[in-house]
């Protein structure tokens, strides 16, 4: 059913520049935390990884959230179009 969720949202719905989109703002988020991290931080030290580490699990973390909201569009199309069907 997932696999018929991605169809539906990205051929039908459509949204694969919005993916696109979101893949950037997830990026941007990433780099602008760890960006900030090493200015304020230091760019040599142990805490300026950390900023590294954390700003790639939030720019994956946000990447995910709005990728799922893509999918849930989609799942709600394949719903509603088997529904009336039935």
């Amino acid at each position: 059913m997932l696999e018929k969720a991605r169809y539906e949202a990205f051929v039908s719905l459509r949204l694969t520049g919005r993916v696109a989109v979101y893949f950037l703002c997830s990026f941007a988020v990433g780099f602008a935390i760890v960006l900030a991290g090493q200015i304020l931080l230091g760019f040599g030290s142990a805490l300026g990884f950390a900023s590294l580490v954390v700003g790639a699990v939030v720019a994956l973390l946000v990447y995910r959230k709005l990728y799922a909201t893509l999918l849930y569009q989609g799942l709600q199309k394949y719903l509603a179009e088997h529904e009336s069907n039935a």
